[in-house]
């Protein structure tokens, strides 16, 4: 056997000092985000749209800009903490001046003096870039010469120790995007318990305000559980309505498919779910109210500097914040919403641009009278000049500034000096309501409210989040039910109700019969023995009436599936048990995406045989007639099977 064997000389190493290596190693592929392309590498980046968007091009080209009018990009950024591309450090020397290589301790160790954190300011600084340029740039570029937008989201949205780790500002990527888009993957709204969702939403809307954009896409109820209601569903959709977001992807809508994967959809949405009739009748109102909310100028006239550059300057362990000013910031974001303070989002590097105007300042359609800095150890020292310049044009500059260490500078960080800068210093979030006017009187924290003027014309967005109705004043006394979101138009006679919604006045999810499971399961591969299954790679079940009168079971994901690419085996058999408890016509369905090969199914001396293939439309039916009451035992032989694609889907038997 042959072994190579390498060798260092090590200097002599003095007291204080030690000796360390860093690798750049390959992904192990250990998960799924190890398998993705290297996205701060644009000779990559022109690999994949060779081999994904340009095989659309070629074959629905005549489509483009027509019944194809956009490309959706699911949550691309750069993989890992501390990324490596090639041409890293020799690009990073360019731009910083300085050897990277010289200063990597920097970004592993925990400590926060202030040489370890700009090194860490200025590597996020550079990863964001180079993921701009690499990826979003060509991205965006492939899709206008083809006449298409392109939407999609960058996550993470809503965590600033995520975010900073993994797109270092998700504000600058916005920009690339038709659209600003967010993924709403938590099943609620942003009240009390849920404060930090209120962050991916006003991100979304803020920088369509400051952008010039008409519209917000968000991806919605990936998560949202089994158990989430179309009533539900509906409430959360129309919270983000209210603030702003107008364009609605609900994930896990199938046409054919169940739609049961744990990891990627918990329940389907679409025509074969048991809450379509509900959402089906929801969308024409959804979408009257949301042509309302397109190309609209929101009037919040507050904004809330994003402090992400504290977290940039950070080493996290996973998604801890040690420092605490994550939850300050939901906090603030909070007692505006609920103070009903009219607020955006700003990053700093747009603030740093802006002029003021008759005591505003303005970015695209967004004006701002008030600057709030929200608690935060490091912010940038031109962030500091402009407070000092706008506060002299009669804005509102208020900074919690009692956190504050240091100013980064393109340098180095700097000790923060509070005399040198004009502003209104506050300590609490009292003191931002004492200042901002409310967009309402009486502040009610279970409302929410937004203004919007639109063609001249004044409007209010009001939603009660509550489980109770509410009362507030407009010109005059309104009550608003439970979970209504209501627009109001303002005319010669003062405020009246253009829209209303509410999730009650919708079809409640359709009640549908139990799913019974099969039982006894064993499998054999060749001529090997029979053996026992506690359970089949995922559920397999039982349901009665198909497309739309049917209630999904949850599915029990297990370990990896038996099938391997290289296992050579010419078949895999399935047997199982089901007991019915009356006579009855028993249907056989089976999902494209069950597993690719020939498949034979033996049930009471009949045989049928079918090719399952993943690329086909919908889902195949095989009758199996009228079976009587008892137990009963199917059989599944696969004839040169091919390994699983993805997480296996079973075949169905349902009861008619």
């Amino acid at each position: 056997m042959h072994v190579c064997e390498y060798a260092v000389t090590v200097p002599k190493i003095n007291d204080g000092w030690q000796l360390m290596a860093f690798v750049a190693r390959p992904a192990t592929r250990s998960n799924s985000w190890e398998a993705l392309a290297d996205s701060l590498n644009p000779v990559v980046t022109d690999e994949f749209i060779k081999l994904v968007y340009e095989p659309y091009a070629r074959r629905l080209k005549k489509h483009f800009g027509k019944t194809i009018t956009a490309m959706f990009t699911d949550e691309p950024k750069y993989f890992g903490k501390f990324p490596y591309t090639p041409g890293l450090f020799e690009d990073f020397e360019k731009t910083y001046a300085y050897d990277l290589r010289a200063k990597l301790n920097d970004l592993f160790i925990e400590s926060d003096n202030p040489t370890a954190m700009k090194t860490r300011l200025d590597f996020r600084s550079w990863c964001l870039t180079r993921f701009i340029n690499s990826y979003m740039k060509p991205i965006r570029k492939w899709c206008d010469d083809h006449g298409l937008s392109l939407n999609g989201h960058v996550s993470p949205e809503d965590d600033l120790v995520e975010q900073s780790s993994c797109i270092s500002n998700l504000f600058p990527i916005q920009q690339e995007f038709t659209m600003p888009g967010l993924d709403m993957i938590i099943p609620a709204v942003g009240d009390k318990e849920n404060a930090i969702i209120n962050i991916g939403s006003l991100i979304g809307v803020s920088c369509a305000q400051q952008l010039d954009k008409d519209c917000v896409m968000s991806e919605t109820l990936g998560c949202a559980g089994f158990d989430c209601t179309p009533a539900a569903a509906i409430r959360i959709l129309l919270w983000q309505l209210n603030m702003g977001v107008n364009s609605i992807v609900i994930h896990a809508a199938f046409s054919s498919s169940l739609g049961l994967r744990k990891l990627d959809a918990p329940r389907d949405w679409g025509p074969g779910s048991s809450a379509w009739p509900a959402l089906k009748e929801f969308a024409a109102d959804f979408n009257a109210f949301a042509r309302d909310m397109t190309a609209i100028t929101s009037t919040a006239e507050t904004a809330i500097l994003w402090p992400i550059g504290t977290f940039q300057s950070k080493n996290f362990n996973g998604l801890d914040d040690y420092t605490g000013f994550r939850k300050k910031l939901s906090a603030i974001v909070l007692y505006c919403l609920e103070n009903q303070i009219g607020i955006h989002l700003l990053d700093e590097a747009d603030f740093q641009k802006a002029a003021a105007l008759d005591g505003k300042i303005q970015i695209g359609k967004a004006s701002y009278k008030h600057i709030i800095f929200p608690p935060a150890d490091i912010w940038q020292e031109p962030s500091l000049h402009a407070a000092d310049t706008l506060t002299e044009a009669g804005l509102t500059i208020l900074i919690f500034d009692e956190s504050i260490q240091y100013l980064e500078t393109p340098e180095k960080l700097i000790e923060f000096n509070a005399e040198s800068y004009q502003y209104q210093s506050i300590q609490t979030s009292d003191a931002i309501k004492a200042i901002v006017p409310a967009l309402i009187p009486e502040a009610n924290p279970a409302l929410r409210s937004s203004t919007w003027t639109k063609n001249g014309n004044s409007w209010i967005s009001i939603m009660n989040i509550s489980e109770h109705p509410q009362s507030f004043m407009l010109d005059k006394e309104f009550e608003i039910p439970a979970s209504e979101l209501i627009l109001f138009e303002k005319n010669s006679d003062g405020w009246s109700i253009r829209r209303s919604i509410n999730p009650s006045n919708y079809p409640l999810e359709l009640e549908l019969p139990e799913t019974v499971r099969y039982t006894n399961w064993s499998f054999r591969t060749d001529d090997a023995p029979w053996e026992q299954l506690d359970k089949p790679k995922a559920s397999y079940l039982l349901k009665k009436e198909w497309p739309i009168q049917s209630r999904v079971v949850e599915m029990e994901l297990t370990a990896p599936a038996l099938l391997t690419a290289d296992s050579g085996w010419k078949c895999l058999r399935y047997k199982a048990e089901f007991a019915i408890d009356r006579e009855t016509e028993l249907v056989l369905i089976l999902e494209p995406t069950a597993i690719r090969g020939n498949l034979k199914i033996e049930f009471a001396e009949q045989c049928f045989s079918q090719v399952v293939k993943d690329i086909q439309p919908c889902a195949h039916q095989i009758k199996l007639g009228m079976v009587q009451k008892g137990q009963h035992e199917i059989l599944f032989h696969f004839s040169h099977p091919e390994p699983f694609d993805g997480i296996p889907w079973p075949p169905t038997i349902l009861v008619k």
